[in-house]
């Protein structure tokens, strides 16, 4: 008879026992046998022992390690077979999805440790950050053990069953996420195959990049707390070594204060670059003034990559211009550069910014409890604050405090996991900002080092370091701006004589004239007058060969400046005092100062090797040797700017020598026969034609030494004075009014060449101006012709009748270039003034770039108001 308290079986197989489930599976669809198909039947008990073992990446008597595929593979299955587990009461589908998740666990984490292996015989200090990985890497490894290893020992006691097994199954899968993830940050995906691994960056940059863009996405999809810890310790371990090797490189840290914590002193500037590389300043934009093969991780912004660079820079002028300077020797304690995640730890670090709180230490308080842990290490070294617990009390160790201390020396993730916050402190709530927090010490004495160095070529104590005294120079010497070396130099150049011998020259330049012949009668050379050429000192053509050469034209061109440093620095009334102050820049000038020959290619520019032609003097130029440390603000590039202009005002100047010797033929008392004394109208336009050249070379010199050098280089200069009550008027045309400061030095060095472009702009000598600036010159040629014309007729090589239409033509072929010019100037002033009114008074990148865009475009119309056009040379006939 039937016990009524027994409860009937239900009729349905699902809700039978497992055992009953899988027998009936078994008669309804049974499986298909293949002799090369093996079939492994477990029970859950014993599945579950198997899977525990697999859980940690070692073999079980189920799975064992294959080292070629780097994966598991059931025991006992060769490679001509196959091989399936099923677990009692589940079907084959069911069975494979479940022993998934633990195999795929097993096998990242054995991965994952021959890759931490890997890394730890890579040896060398190029590997520094390969070894951080590793470390960090292998701190993440134990914590997934120690997590396998609890929810393991969490199975309740008991018979395991398929429920405990699924249990097991739901626990593993953060774990099986999360080492997912880690492996695709490390290339060793589940998916990828051995012999398609990628390597780890070598570079620690983009290493460096590759983690902080996992952590950032991380956080912008709001991932696990685990997940984003993860990612932010190996963050924080990697790039350890490289801030400290780039604080190193800025002199962000004293040679006496990590020295004590690393046990080893590193010289400042070093570390992060090659030592033995030679920097150099490229004109340019910002991204190509400052190209290196060094590369910075993506999170440091592009401003923030060339400030390192430059800082490392500067901090080599440093040293050189000022070897004793505090940054250098300094000893002080700056907070290490890190990165940082809790609460207190991003309050204290801004506060510590804002001005209201000490620097912390590399361990900040978290808690209450964090804190008197702390204070029990503050007499310990980093490495050793273990040995705090032997301070306590006995049984003191007992305490959360104690284990807390004890379980960071053996896991230094778990503690970090501990205090990592669930999200973003509220004053740092996105990456970005957290970045811009951390780097903002480094920022800070990267600024403070370059405004140092700017501040010492700008102080009026810099000694031959003042760079405002070396601007003097090149402005009064290479701009040919100071009166007596411009005399000097004419009257050893050119010469306003209408003949090739010395009588009726100037008294200015008769003494060196005196001293060419003296030394040309010597070598038995006599001047010739088939050889000279107007506008050209005679000592300069003899011989019959161009360009002049020898020791006599360097020497004599070594007195001009040697004669008007005295003249200029060592004047007859000043006091005794002033001389000896002025005498120091004497003697260094003497050499920094000198002349060279430009190697010109015969086959390209045959005309500089004509002296009748206009590039005749484009052999000489003037070149200055500025101080080592001072190099970065007068580079080669700038220098080069220097030269041409040096260039076009030694052609200026020949041009007016040659209009004053055209007004000498004309002048002269002992004159014998006039100029077309035959010919009435050609005459007539012989003298108007000189008073149109005299008149626009005047215009034209003025111009270039007043407006377009005087007054960009007196702007310039008032921007590196320090304002004061008694500053001396502006220039006339002067357009400034308030100095100006910069970020460094290479942005003075910036300003600089841009001060360059403005007088090359204002004289018309730039590459975008070729249309303007070659009629300007192609008018001073037609003068040189002129010259030459009128030079030949008056020492009888022409007749006036063979130099009266040449004459008409070079006239009307200058009327057309003046007209040329005028409206070249006119439309270049409308442009540069219609750029300069559209740019943005909010844009303050484009205010500074195009800063210079109205006073360029005033100093153009200045020019053109200078260089007047009659009207009626409209209905003038070409002959006058």
């Amino acid at each position: 008879m039937r016990d009524s308290n027994v409860p009937l079986a239900s009729p349905f197989l699902s809700e039978r026992p497992s055992h009953t489930l899988a027998a009936a599976r078994q008669i309804v669809l049974p499986t298909f046998e293949d002799q090369h198909d093996r079939v492994f039947k477990v029970a859950p008990r014993d599945l579950l022992e198997y899977l525990c073992i697999s859980l940690t990446g070692m073999s079980s008597p189920l799975h064992v390690w294959n080292t070629s595929t780097e994966s598991f593979s059931l025991r006992g299955v060769d490679d001509t077979e196959s091989g399936r587990v099923l677990i009692s009461s589940l079907d084959e589908i069911t069975s494979a999805s479940l022993i998934k998740r633990f195999l795929t666990i097993g096998t990242l984490m054995r991965r994952l440790d021959i890759l931490t292996s890997r890394l730890r015989n890579n040896v060398g200090k190029a590997h520094q950050h390969l070894h951080a990985f590793g470390h960090s890497l292998s701190s993440v490894l134990a914590y997934f053990r120690a997590t396998a290893a609890q929810l393991s020992s969490s199975i309740p006691t008991g018979e395991p069953d398929i429920h405990t097994l699924t249990a097991l199954w739901t626990a593993c899968g953060d774990v099986e996420e999360q080492l997912q993830d880690l492996a695709m940050l490390c290339r060793r995906s589940e998916d990828t195959k051995p012999d398609l691994y990628t390597d780890l960056p070598l570079v620690p940059a983009e290493l460096l990049s590759v983690i902080y863009e996992h952590l950032e996405r991380h956080i912008e999809n709001s991932s696990l707390s685990t997940t984003t810890a993860i990612h932010a310790y190996m963050l924080t371990t990697v790039s350890a070594d490289y801030f400290e090797r780039i604080c190193y490189a800025v002199g962000y840290y004293s040679r006496g204060t990590l020295a004590n914590q690393s046990g080893r002193a590193e010289k400042v500037g070093t570390g992060l670059f090659d030592d033995e590389e030679e920097d150099e300043f490229v004109e340019g934009t910002a991204d190509e003034s400052f190209s290196r093969d060094e590369q910075f991780p993506r999170f440091f912004s592009a401003d923030f990559s060339q400030s390192v660079l430059r800082a490392r820079r500067s901090l080599k002028l440093l040293q050189a211009a000022r070897p004793d300077h505090l940054i250098l020797n300094g000893s002080w304690t700056r907070r290490k550069l890190r990165w940082f995640w809790s609460n207190d730890e991003v309050e204290a670090a801004w506060l510590d910014i804002e001005g209201d709180h000490p620097s912390t230490s590399p361990h900040s308080k978290r808690s209450n409890d964090d804190t008197s842990s702390a204070a029990l290490g503050t007499h310990y070294k980093a490495g050793i604050q273990a040995f705090a617990l032997f301070d306590l009390e006995p049984g003191t160790h007992l305490g959360s405090q104690a284990e807390a201390s004890l379980s960071s020396t053996k896991d230094p993730f778990q503690p970090f996991l501990d205090h990592f916050p669930e999200q973003l402190p509220s004053l740092t709530p996105t990456l970005p900002m957290l970045r811009d927090l951390v780097l903002q010490p480094l920022s800070s004495h990267i600024s403070a080092v370059s405004s140092e160095l700017q501040a010492v070529f700008l102080s009026p104590d810099a000694g031959y370091l003042d760079f405002r005294r070396h601007l003097t120079l090149l402005r009064s010497y290479l701009l040919l701006t100071s009166p007596s070396f411009k005399s000097r130099l004419r009257a050893a150049l050119f010469t306003d004589s209408p003949e090739a011998d010395i009588e009726g020259m100037g008294a200015r330049s008769m003494a060196v004239r005196a001293r060419v012949l003296r030394s040309s009668k010597k070598h038995g050379v006599e001047p010739s007058s088939d050889t000279w050429v107007i506008g050209l000192a005679p000592a300069l053509t003899e011989g019959n060969s161009w360009p002049p050469g020898g020791s006599d034209l360097s020497f004599y061109l070594r007195r001009v400046i040697i004669d008007a440093l005295k003249a200029d620095y060592m004047p007859p009334d000043k006091h005794d005092e002033e001389d000896r102050e002025k005498d120091s820049l004497l003697e260094e000038a003497e050499w920094r100062l000198g002349f060279a020959i430009r190697d010109l290619p015969v086959a390209s520019r045959a005309r500089w090797l004509n002296p009748r032609s206009m590039e005749a003097l484009d052999f000489l130029y003037m070149n200055y040797h500025p101080p080592h440390a001072l190099d970065v603000l007068i580079p080669p590039d700038v220098l080069s700017k220097y030269h041409r202009i040096f260039a076009f005002n030694l052609r200026l100047m020949r041009v007016e020598s040659i209009v004053k010797a055209l007004f000498r033929m004309t002048l002269r008392r002992d004159t014998k026969q006039p100029t077309f004394e035959t010919l009435a109208s050609s005459r007539r336009l012989f003298l108007y034609f000189r008073f149109i050249a005299h008149t626009f070379v005047n215009a034209l010199s003025s111009y270039v030494y007043d407006t377009a050098i005087g007054g960009a280089f007196h702007d310039f200069l008032t921007s590196l004075s320090p304002s004061s009550a008694d500053e001396p008027h502006p220039h006339p045309a002067s357009h400034e009014t308030k100095p100006q400061t910069t970020s460094d030095v290479f942005a003075l060095a910036e300003r600089h060449s841009m001060l360059l472009d403005d007088i090359l702009t204002a004289c018309l000598l730039r590459g975008n101006q070729k249309s303007v600036g070659d009629v300007l010159r192609s008018a001073l040629e037609v003068i040189l012709k002129f010259g030459l014309l009128m030079a030949d007729l008056h020492n009888g090589k022409v007749q006036e009748y063979e130099a009266a239409e040449p004459l008409v033509e070079l006239f009307g072929t200058f009327r057309r270039r003046m007209f040329a010019l005028r409206r070249g100037l006119k439309a270049m002033v409308d442009k540069t003034a219609a750029l300069g009114t559209a740019a943005s008074a909010e844009d303050a990148y484009f205010r500074v770039i195009s800063g210079s865009l109205p006073q360029v475009a005033a100093r153009l119309h200045d020019l053109l108001t200078r260089i007047e056009v009659p009207e009626t040379w409209q209905d003038l006939p070409p002959s006058f």
